[in-house]
């Protein structure tokens, strides 16, 4: 893993929020993607994770607060550490640019959206 700079943090939350609609409590507006997949059984979800998105190579670790720097790494070893990973704040994305988003919520719910809804047919 990664830690960024102040400076490239603040650029990738920039990308996020130009990428994907945000309410006004510092969620993903999920009525407006049209492309996403809600996780229901949260006991086995980094398999369902795993299995949904494959491999990726590089992926952001945000946390809504925004108070902490972005991390960088390899969705494999994010999930391998994902307790540790979502310990840090209330709501935790994990973000891969033109590719997809993770929205682990802070009540449980877990939801997997997609910037090209193509993924999905």
């Amino acid at each position: 893993m990664a830690i960024l700079s102040e400076e490239k943090s603040k650029e990738i939350f920039q990308n996020l929020q130009k990428s994907y609609p945000f309410n006004s409590w510092s969620r993903i507006d999920w009525e407006q993607i049209r492309a996403n997949i809600k996780i229901v059984n949260t006991i086995d979800v980094v398999p369902q994770i795993k299995q949904l998105l494959g491999d990726v190579d590089e992926v952001f670790i945000l946390w809504s607060t925004g108070s902490q720097l972005v991390l960088k790494s390899q969705l494999c070893k994010v999930l391998s550490a994902i307790d540790d990973v979502l310990a840090v704040g209330a709501d935790t994305f994990i973000y891969s640019p033109s590719r997809f988003i993770i929205e682990f919520h802070h009540e449980g719910e877990i939801i997997i959206g997609f910037e090209n809804d193509s993924v999905l047919n």
